[in-house]
């Protein structure tokens, strides 16, 4: 089974390995000389040498095995005839090359998957309760047998290593791979996420990824859309006879609707912003004048953002954007060169936006409206411009998903990929089978036009 991390627990992994590379031990974590694994395997030694319950209540306890209160020390003993009895038990598990389940009779189960695991770190997962619940927030299946155990510890040590390595090899600190990924399962599974984000440095512009880590929903399929057909024609027509250029034919299917203004302001942002802004590597005084170039109304009479955005709010979102990027030009430039870098998750590039660019009179899905508007100029063929009514009223008419509201930069994601993959593909094949010789591209500007003219001609009857 193939388990694909979303961007936030991705981040959290890595500033995991970052964090434990050189710090040993920590809230909610231990990778010294002194961690569980090792007292488990000496404590052991003593109890075999000894077997008394004194010494079986050393190595039987919480400070050891985190899920030895399911069946306290004297309980445990008295499942066997003799504490020589059970020491020639815990003998087996100590020499077993496999686990045997029916151990578990005696122990319980899952204390009895940790002793094992501790007692075997370089072959065995270390699985207990908790690194149950912390499987289950990385995104993989709880774990309800040792079978079921083991495959999903694979599956996450898998993904564990090509994300960060194993990260004490070599180190001072160096534990078994089995020991240190079940100290971040429990770590993340024990520990509140705004203490996971302090002790982690999420508090830092550079880990902010973090952040919503929890609730990340694994990437979804793209979404199906039916019923299109008569429209992508319609469409594609009025594209090649004129109707969404000033004046075009209002008989066509595009009514009359002039779009192809957002065709000039794209290509002089290619031709002329692009060659003369390093757009992932801003400097600060570079941030207001990019922003102007934005704002030329050389095609449309009037600054295009604060229009496309819409109204009086829109004028007054852009104007706040614009007020913060130049009262705070470092910062900004910093945010906008992450907006811009394709080399991010576009979830936490949206995310990193909205925390700087916040304020009380911004609802949250103007904070995807703004910097969606920014990336489809920049990036015509990768990004929509993302407008909520605009979304919910053609997802609802061509599809079975419906657009919810608020600030969902995953729903966004599969919105916008879902657009890419299957809507602008149409408008391609369309024109191709009408036009094949021509060179016109097709891009999410299209795709907007398309959503926009519906929206406003054949939707809202």
């Amino acid at each position: 089974m193939v388990i694909e991390l979303g961007p936030r627990r991705k981040a959290l992994l890595k500033s995991w390995g970052q964090h434990i590379h050189a710090t040993p031990s920590g809230l909610g974590f231990d990778l010294t000389e002194r961690n569980r694994t090792y007292r488990t395997q000496d404590l052991t030694q003593r109890f075999l040498a000894e077997k008394t319950p004194e010494a079986f209540a050393e190595l039987w306890n919480t400070e050891v095995l985190t899920d030895a209160f399911f069946r306290p020390h004297s309980l445990v003993v008295k499942q066997f005839d003799s504490v020589t009895d059970l020491a020639a038990t815990i003998e087996e598990m100590n020499t077993a090359e496999t686990y045997d389940s029916v151990w578990e009779s005696k122990f319980l189960a899952t204390p009895c998957w940790e002793l094992y695991g501790r007692l075997h770190p370089e072959r065995e997962p270390i699985v207990n309760s908790e690194c149950s619940v912390g499987l289950k927030k990385m995104g993989f299946d709880k774990p309800r047998s040792y079978a079921m155990a083991r495959e999903q510890w694979a599956t996450f040590e898998e993904v564990y290593k090509a994300e960060i390595g194993y990260v004490t090899a070599g180190t001072a600190h160096e534990v078994p791979l089995s020991h240190e990924m079940s100290e971040f399962l429990e770590f993340v599974a024990t520990t509140p996420e705004d203490e996971i984000t302090e002790i982690l440095g999420a508090s830092t512009d550079t880990h902010i990824p973090i952040i919503g880590w929890e609730t990340e929903a694994r990437r979804e399929t793209e979404i199906q859309f039916d019923r299109l057909a008569e429209h992508i024609e319609g469409y594609v027509t009025a594209k090649l006879e004129g109707g969404l250029d000033e004046n075009g034919p209002k008989e066509l299917w595009s009514r009359g609707f002039w779009e192809s203004w957002k065709d000039d302001l794209c290509k002089h942002i290619e031709d002329n912003v692009e060659p003369a802004y390093d757009l992932t590597n801003l400097e600060p005084n570079q941030v207001e004048p990019l922003i102007t170039e934005f704002e030329r109304s050389d095609w449309l009479s009037k600054p295009i953002p604060p229009w496309m955005l819409g109204g009086q709010q829109g004028g007054i979102l852009w104007s706040h954007f614009k007020k913060r990027s130049v009262a705070e030009p470092e910062q900004s430039a910093k945010v906008l060169s992450y907006l811009f870098d394709e080399d991010i998750e576009i979830d936490l590039r949206l995310d990193r936006f909205a925390k700087f660019y916040r304020e009380e009179r911004t609802s949250p899905g103007q904070l995807i409206s703004l910097p969606t508007l920014l990336l489809m100029f920049v990036y015509p063929r990768t990004y929509v411009f993302y407008k909520w009514g605009l979304m919910n009223t053609f997802f609802e008419a061509f599809s079975d998903y419906s657009v919810d509201t608020g600030f969902k930069t995953a729903q966004y994601e599969r919105l916008n990929r879902s657009l890419r993959n299957e809507v602008l593909p149409m408008i391609e094949d369309e024109l191709q089978s009408r036009n094949s010789d021509d060179e016109m591209e097709i891009t999410m500007l299209d795709v907007h036009s398309l959503l926009y003219i519906l929206n406003k001609k054949y939707l809202k009857q």
